[in-house]
């Protein structure tokens, strides 16, 4: 690759690239090969130099790289500082090798519903540390293939992804583990959809589980079926989709009508003051010369068209996200 990059930057330096060359290597203390110096040159005159590897190639790569692989395990999402800061580590792999990735804070949302174990991910921007993987900041990570979810009537023997609605809870099981002699329990639910249900048994649930209510949406990742059951354990994920409080719908606009905050959902306006409208769109500031219609009417052009998740309490819409 490191000949693709001199002719890169070539093309670009002219007579002055064996010149800038030699300058780079001399400014590391002669410790640069030529092919890194050559990369490192390629950046300062902003030529792209990352590179695709495989899995096996990561570790041994000192500049951002990119990389396509599959998601085979999604651990839980870890809170810090007061629930401001979240990390989540995901075991990857592809043909030639298998690693660990870690992804923080805005990317960590991803694994809420964004990607799912079975899925193929395309990432760029990412780096190796400390025997992980991680995405800069101006990475990406996209969905390059989708593990298919199996619906509740379609279900075979082995494992899956299932999402349905929660129905019926079960009352727990409290039983003896003959092998470590540890006291256990055993949760059940019913989970439903378009009529269908199916007995989901619930064997040590990973930490970070969500508890649920009846009426609550779910994904089911890694979950294996048989003998007419889903069976989730220490290696299964479950993603709360929506609550049972909370809804889903697309916004077709924000309006501003006598002082309040008009929102259309769907089928459905709801009122708001002005001051609970900027609070509920995260507005927490209105710059100066800036008036309070206008700034709403920019949130309008931006989330107009999306499909949001919202709660309505008491009639009132009272929480939003996207």
């Amino acid at each position: 690759m490191a000949d693709v990059f001199e002719e890169k930057l070539k093309g670009r330096l002219g007579e002055k690239f064996q010149g800038e060359v030699e300058s780079k290597i001399s400014e590391f203390g002669g410790l640069l090969t030529r092919g890194a110096a050559v990369r490192l040159l390629c950046r300062q005159h902003n030529i792209d130099v990352e590179q695709k590897v495989a899995l096996k190639e990561a570790e041994g790569s000192h500049l951002p790289f990119s990389f396509e692989a599959c998601v085979d395990r999604i651990f839980p999402v870890q809170t810090y500082q007061n629930k401001l800061g979240k990390s989540v580590r995901l075991h990857i792999s592809d043909a030639s090798s298998q690693a660990t990735m870690v992804l923080w804070n805005e990317q960590a949302g991803i694994v809420e519903g964004g990607i799912s174990v079975g899925d193929c991910i395309r990432c760029t921007g990412a780096y190796f540390r400390s025997g992980e993987i991680a995405v800069s900041k101006n990475g990406k990570i996209e969905k390059s293939r989708e593990n298919p979810r199996v619906a509740v009537s379609k279900l075979t023997a082995g494992t899956c992804n299932v999402e349905g609605e929660v129905g019926e809870i079960e009352m727990a099981y409290h039983y003896l583990d003959k092998k470590t002699g540890e006291k256990k329990s055993l949760s059940s639910f019913q989970l439903c959809e378009e009529g269908v249900c199916r007995r989901v048994v619930v064997w040590s649930a990973p930490e970070g589980t969500p508890k649920i209510v009846p009426g609550d949406r779910l994904l089911l990742e890694n979950v294996s079926f048989k003998n007419g059951e889903l069976h989730f354990n220490s290696y299964s994920r479950m993603v709360k989709k929506t609550s049972a409080s909370e809804k889903s719908g697309r916004l077709e606009k924000i309006t501003v009508r006598g002082g309040e905050a008009v929102f259309s959902i769907g089928s459905s306006d709801f009122s708001l003051p002005i001051t609970e409208a900027l609070g509920l769109l995260g507005i927490s500031a209105v710059p100066s010369g800036v008036s309070t219609d206008t700034l709403i009417l920019i949130k309008s052009g931006e989330l107009s068209g999306k499909k949001l998740k919202y709660r309505v309490e008491e009639g009132k819409l009272s929480w939003l996200s996207n």
